[in-house]
């Protein structure tokens, strides 16, 4: 396939390249339409308040768990033990939806757009990328479009 058939006018593959960009930062915004956490995503919830298997120790002569007992390891630093002790997650991961949370609340669709904001960074950044390389042809569109739809770029651009 020789270049101009992918050739459309600048001003034209520039529109289109935006309009791909716009539409693959919507497609990971708005799906999934449902969502239920699994195990461990649940695990990476309790890690980022710092709570690991190891804690429940700390409530072993208590009959009732209060929310401020909780509390008391949603640190930075039970949040870093938690990682080491749980997680296969980074700790940068971890802290940052840990403070993300923090600001912005615990519900499963912060702790979801915590991740689905690091994949539009990762989309601007091919994005990005491709543009340098390829200036404003219409190939840049084909990767957008292409990075996602990867089955497994959408699958973690949603998982906690």
């Amino acid at each position: 396939m020789n270049d101009t058939m992918l050739s459309v006018g600048n001003d034209l593959s520039k529109k289109i390249n935006i309009i791909c960009l716009i539409a693959a930062i919507l497609i990971v915004l708005v799906l999934p339409f449902k969502k239920e956490i699994w195990y461990d995503e649940t695990v990476s919830v309790l890690c980022s308040k710092g709570i690991s298997h190891d804690t429940q120790g700390a409530f072993a002569n208590t009959n009732t768990l209060s929310s401020s007992a909780i509390d008391q390891f949603n640190t930075a630093g039970n949040v870093c033990s938690a990682t080491m002790v749980d997680n296969s997650n980074s700790l940068l991961y971890n802290l940052g939806l840990h403070w993300f949370t923090a600001i912005f609340g615990n519900t499963i669709s912060r702790y979801m757009l915590f991740s689905k904001l690091w994949a539009i960074a990762a989309l601007v950044a091919m994005f990005a990328l491709t543009r340098t390389m390829l200036k404003d042809h219409i190939l840049t569109s084909i990767a957008t479009m292409l990075f996602v739809t990867d089955l497994g770029f959408v699958s973690i651009s949603h998982e906690i």
